[in-house]
């Protein structure tokens, strides 16, 4: 198993009757292993992202966080696609509902802490081979609240999906900012 600077490679022989997840991470030669059939690599550039966003608002933290957990009213519907949903519990689903049991699950909650932080982490509706986490903290600041969101992920990602992402994320921002400020 190599990771260079540029990219990653990562080998294993496939072995019949024994499932992948069991092999072990560095495997001889195939032509020295008795049955092996083929060899199998897997080559990719890891592209990453991180963003940092804050935002501040007119509002106590309490307010925020509730609006974090019931984003359905303020979620930018992106592309026409569903209503964003949050099971509000470690292990809950943030998923796009798009009725009649279809939609994507975006992630699953990792933290709770009200009123102070929430956390995703899955795909977030990413295509491809890609983990991403976002987490927002939030803090009073007088009479109001300090939102510092982190978006981080890496994975199979190409330019035009990661302009995709932010263009998306800035839009989900904006629509927070205006729900609360109503």
């Amino acid at each position: 198993m190599t990771f260079p600077d540029r990219g990653s490679t990562i080998g294993a022989v496939a072995q019949p009757g024994v499932p992948m997840r069991e092999a072990a991470p560095v495997m001889p030669d195939p032509s020295d292993v008795a049955g092996a059939s083929e060899r199998l690599e897997i080559t990719f550039v890891p592209q990453r992202f991180d963003v940092t966003t804050e935002l501040r608002v007119d509002v106590v933290r309490r307010r925020v966080f509730d609006a974090l957990l019931q984003p359905a009213p303020w979620w930018p519907r992106i592309a026409g696609r569903g209503t964003v949903v949050v099971e509000p519990r470690v292990g809950g689903r943030f998923y796009r509902d798009c009725g009649d049991g279809c939609g994507t699950l975006l992630g699953h909650v990792s933290r709770l802490i009200p009123p102070e932080i929430f956390a995703v982490q899955g795909s977030l509706g990413l295509e491809g081979i890609v983990w991403a986490a976002w987490q927002v903290h939030l803090a009073p600041l007088g009479r109001g609240t300090v939102l510092t969101g982190v978006l981080r992920g890496f994975g199979d990602l190409d330019d035009e999906t990661r302009r995709r992402l932010l263009a998306e994320w800035d839009a989900v921002y904006a629509a927070l900012a205006e729900y609360l400020n109503r």
